[in-house]
């Protein structure tokens, strides 16, 4: 980014300064929540919706100069979701066993052939890219106004 400056006098760019510099913390604070909002927005659009516990549970965390987006506890399973699982066996440990309908006898353990990685956190950031852009420019464009 360029930034050009036209000054016809010291007082007037010392009042041009001094008026971006009160505005700029503002402005700094409102673009930082429109972006988280928008990393928010998007990654809850990725999550799985099986039962919708994965979108319900990202959660963000704004402050003036920063934050986050992250699960919370709504589901403790999304580590498997993002990361995925390897073939694993399942032990029943109540007695009776495990059954469904269509089951020829109750079974002590079955073998789950895993699951796939979903990355829809790393989707979401990416789907929010040209929102987040559009905020940045929105921001540099007052800045040199």
């Amino acid at each position: 980014m360029e930034i050009d400056i036209k000054v016809s006098g010291d007082k007037e760019l010392a009042e041009a300064f001094a008026a971006k510099g009160i505005a700029i913390y503002g402005k700094l604070s409102h673009m930082n929540a429109r972006i988280l909002n928008a990393f928010h927005r998007w990654v809850q659009n990725e999550a799985p919706r099986k039962t919708g516990r994965l979108k319900a549970s990202v959660q963000k965390l704004n402050v003036r100069m920063g934050g986050s987006i992250f699960m919370g506890k709504g589901a403790p399973y999304f580590i498997y979701v993002l990361d995925g699982t390897r073939p694993h066996i399942i032990n029943f440990k109540k007695a009776g066993g495990l059954f469904w309908k269509g089951a020829a006898n109750p079974y002590n353990h079955v073998h789950h052939p895993g699951t796939k990685a979903n990355e829809y956190f790393d989707r979401g950031y990416q789907a929010a890219q040209g929102e987040v852009n559009k905020e940045i420019t929105l921001f540099e464009n007052w800045l040199v106004s």
